[in-house]
């Protein structure tokens, strides 16, 4: 039987914990970059601004999940 595959959490905390920092740090920037295109009328339609504000939700929430795992290996969460 051949051994299991590690999942994207085992990858990034147990066995590169400094992943989680520098994923977020790198999500971080994609965020600011993406509210600065928003901010400055970039969106072409109104479909386009939608679109945009998902993905800026969907970093929110995976910096969110990046802090949780730091907390984790930490101990501080």
């Amino acid at each position: 039987m051949a051994s299991e595959s590690p999942t994207a959490v085992r990858f990034f905390s147990v066995e590169h914990p400094h992943l989680p920092r520098n994923l977020r740090a790198k999500l971080e920037q994609r965020c600011e970059q993406l509210v600065g295109q928003v901010g400055g009328g970039y969106a072409s339609d109104w479909a386009d601004y939608k679109e945009r504000i998902g993905v800026i939700k969907g970093l929110i929430e995976a910096i969110a999940i990046c802090e949780e795992v730091e907390k984790e290996l930490t101990g501080e969460g």
